[in-house]
């Protein structure tokens, strides 16, 4: 990918459906953004994943307390019950 000029994540998401969204999503991570090989940029991508589900875990969670609507707590739980806090 250097030859071309281009990161190994911006090839990677050049590869996607969706490579705007890609390089949007991953372009201010400084771990992805100067990975040197394939392996350590799966691994920071990866991380940046859990760390987004958590994220996103932890908002679902304060919806359904502030909203305690079954719905909500379904989702809540159906969708975000597995992952690590």
């Amino acid at each position: 990918m250097a030859a071309s000029g281009k990161s190994l994540y911006e090839g990677v998401c050049g590869d996607t459906q969706k490579p705007t969204d890609c390089l949007q999503l991953l372009r201010h991570d400084p771990l992805i953004t100067s990975a040197k090989n394939y392996f350590d940029l799966s691994k920071f991508i990866l991380e940046f994943g859990e760390k987004k589900a958590k994220e996103g875990k932890k908002y679902i969670w304060q919806i359904a307390k502030k909203h305690p609507i079954p719905q909500i707590t379904l989702c809540a739980k159906n969708t975000y019950e597995s992952l690590p806090t």
